[in-house]
């Protein structure tokens, strides 16, 4: 005889908190799985969500799988009085949420330490202090599924931070895929031994082997000899000569221009961005488009094939922020088959249609880990705080805060404007949505698609087919999702 196990997706606080959770450093490419590894469900096949759902009620799940650290924290160098980094990487396969809690010691130790405040996050900038120059970090999976231990933590390795009076140079190895393999931080001045480091190395914009480098700035060494290093905003600009190159952002930009109109999208409707970018963590700052007539608007106009990935925008609100017709949003104005990767980005965008804080529409592609902290004014339809339109595609524990408003457009959501045969799973949306017709929390319109772990903590405002999740259910998937706030029609 063949028992099932009742499994409750009710809308209850406990899972307010689960959902509330995925979004602080969750891991990014996380497959869904139960804690046994016995079943799996593809974020883009609904039929194999209904297997995990079944699999769930079937069998349950063991304790929460213990993270595996893939990247420790690494000693480094710091000068004194200004801001460092420390960078961990772990994965689970469970689809457990991680969170971070970096400690800070006296000692080198990595018990008794100082829990640090407004430190849930991978990548830890803050400023040293020589008195406690030792520091690690317990990541966390929590997986409120299992059915036994519901969280279990792994604590990296101690990494020490020496505070010297005098400037301190990076110099970070990527390999082949743009990723991070080491970093070592030296005195500005001093000659490294880049043979030291395993393998074969090429400066970010050179074709010769690296086997020594003298530190006078942050520096970046891949394995590949076609990356081009971006250093300032000429840099930048060189992008659009060759549209499927490889680039390495290696400082911060501040980007200015003479243009009223600002700055021009890399790649259009016509030939868009097939290359790879990797901002290494660093950041943009004043991007602004004031086009207003304009279609593809963005920092690209249009990736197609192409990635970005570990990259920051601030965007120049004072200079009416990014501003287009249709296809607008902060990266990119529209995707094809591109993925978009750890992108934080901050600041108002006002479009048409097809407007989105990370882009404005994905056909075939992924967005992943994403924080999209804007304000989204529209007029028209296909609106959305990560994307007004994704078809074929998967946006995954990804964050929005700020507004989403189209009085009078249709297809406006809290994540997505419009769903179709579409995956979001772990999303978070903080912030108000208001459209015309079909108005939800996370998605607009939800076409033959799924929304999985996700949450809106916000109001929803529409005339027809308004919903705290989804305004309009046309044949899809809604599971574990949750939204406060409150539904108003007009």
């Amino acid at each position: 005889m063949l028992f099932f196990k009742p499994i409750n997706i009710g809308f209850s606080a406990s899972i307010k908190g689960y959902l509330s959770s995925l979004f602080n450093g969750r891991s990014a490419r996380q497959p869904l799985l139960d804690c046994k590894q016995k079943f799996f469900a593809s974020y883009a096949n609904i039929s194999k969500a209904l297997v995990l759902l079944f699999a769930f009620t079937l069998a349950g799940c063991g304790d929460a799988q213990t993270p595996e650290v893939t990247f420790q924290p690494k000693s480094k160098l710091a000068t004194a009085g200004e801001e460092t980094t420390l960078t961990v990487s772990a994965s689970v396969a469970d689809g457990g949420a991680l969170t971070y809690q970096w400690y800070q010691n006296s000692v080198e130790s990595s018990v008794n330490g100082t829990l640090l405040e407004d430190s849930n996050t991978p990548i830890y900038r803050f400023t040293p202090s020589a008195d406690k120059p030792y520091y690690y970090v317990v990541i966390i999976n929590t997986n409120n599924d299992a059915t036994g231990n519901k969280t279990a933590s792994v604590t990296s390795s101690v990494a020490k931070i020496t505070v010297v009076n005098e400037s301190v140079s990076t110099l970070s190895f990527y390999d082949d895929n743009l990723d991070l393999v080491d970093e070592v931080t030296v005195v500005s001045g001093t000659v490294v031994n880049i043979a030291a480091i395993s393998g074969t190395w090429y400066e970010a914009d050179g074709k010769t082997p690296v086997t020594s480098h003298t530190a006078n700035a942050d520096a970046g060494f891949y394995t590949a000899a076609d990356v081009r290093g971006i250093r300032d905003q000429n840099g930048l600009e060189l992008v659009r000569k060759n549209l499927s190159g490889r680039y390495a952002l290696l400082n911060d930009i501040t980007l200015t221009t003479g243009n009223s109109e600002g700055w021009l999208p890399i790649g259009d409707a016509t030939e868009g961005f097939s290359g790879k970018f990797n901002g290494n963590g660093h950041v943009i700052k004043g991007l602004w488009v004031d086009r207003p007539t304009a279609d593809y608007v963005g920092l690209f106009g249009h990736i197609n094939k192409g990635s970005v990935i570990n990259l920051k925008v601030e965007i120049d609100d004072a200079h009416n922020g990014i501003q287009g017709k249709d296809y607008v949003g902060s990266i990119a104005g529209a995707t094809q088959r591109g993925t978009i990767t750890a992108v934080d980005v901050r600041g108002g965008i006002k479009g048409n249609s097809y407007v989105g804080g990370i882009t404005g529409k994905v056909n075939i592609g992924t967005i992943t880990a994403t924080a999209s902290k804007t304000d989204i004014v529209a007029t028209g339809n296909y609106v959305g705080s990560i994307t007004g339109y994704i078809n074929l595609g998967t946006i995954t524990a990804s964050y929005t805060r700020g507004d989403v408003s189209s009085p009078n457009g249709d297809y406006v959501g809290g994540i997505a404007g419009y769903s179709e045969i579409s995956t979001i799973t772990a999303t978070y949306s903080y912030g108000k949505v208001d459209g015309n017709n079909y108005v939800g929390g996370i998605a607009g319109y939800l076409q033959l698609g799924t929304i999985v772990a996700s949450y809106l903590h916000g109001s929803v405002t529409g005339h027809s087919d308004v919903n705290a999740i989804a305004g309009k259910n046309a044949l899809g998937i809604i599971l574990a999702s949750f939204a406060d706030g409150g539904v108003t029609q007009k």
